[in-house]
């Protein structure tokens, strides 16, 4: 499979990992390309991390060379979501197999139109301003949500654990095993598990009804 990674400025290092070391751990241990990847941004040049350091990355092109689009965002998203980004989102939508929302890259997908009668999710802190902002969509507080050709995800981990069954179900649950174990990771998180911040899950232990 071929991977397009569109980078927007102050994306989280830790959700961008997310996708791309699964994709390299599976073509470590399967011994062969079963993927390859490619860094995109809005206009190339280097796309600034939250982490502090720079990805070099490729303007994002009019025709997909792809056969999937994950878009990786965290902050300041409104601003950054320009009306010729979304025009070239959709034009790319018949294009390619499947296209995803990293973190805050669902909300790109969204404005776009293309999430619409869909069943999606976004990082926990911001699920419901998304709710209420676009009222076609089905918003859920899973991990990472599958929707037809659409999937998005709550965060890094969330991203993690949906790139794990990604490997699974196009090679097989032992290489997805394999690559988990990699990361001294065990997958035990199903998608429709919620998403909870640890503040929340304190309090739920030391409150049920809270």
């Amino acid at each position: 499979l071929s991977v397009g990674l569109l980078v927007i400025a102050e994306a989280n290092a830790f959700s961008l990992a997310a996708c791309v070391h699964p994709m390299r751990a599976a073509n470590r241990r399967a011994g062969r390309s079963l993927f390859h990847w490619s860094f995109l941004s809005p206009s190339g040049g280097p796309m600034a991390l939250t982490a502090g350091f720079d990805v070099a990355t490729r303007p994002l092109p009019d025709r997909a060379d792809f056969d999937l689009l994950f878009i990786v965002a965290g902050f300041r998203l409104e601003e950054q979501v320009t009306p010729d980004l979304l025009a070239r989102l959709r034009r790319l939508a018949p294009q390619v197999r499947a296209m995803g929302g990293v973190d805050g890259g669902s909300w790109f997908l969204a404005r776009a139109g293309l999430l619409d009668g869909h069943i999606a999710t976004t990082h926990w802190e911001d699920l419901e301003t998304f709710a209420s902002r676009f009222p076609a969509i089905e918003v859920r507080r899973d991990r990472y949500v599958i929707s037809g050709n659409m999937v998005t995800t709550g965060g890094a981990a969330p991203c993690l654990d949906m790139m794990l069954h990604l490997i699974g179900a196009r090679w097989g649950a032992e290489l997805a095993l394999r690559v988990a174990g990699a990361f001294l990771y065990e997958p035990l998180h199903a998608p429709t598990a919620p998403q909870q911040s640890l503040p929340a899950a304190r309090l739920a232990r030391a409150d049920p009804a809270l």
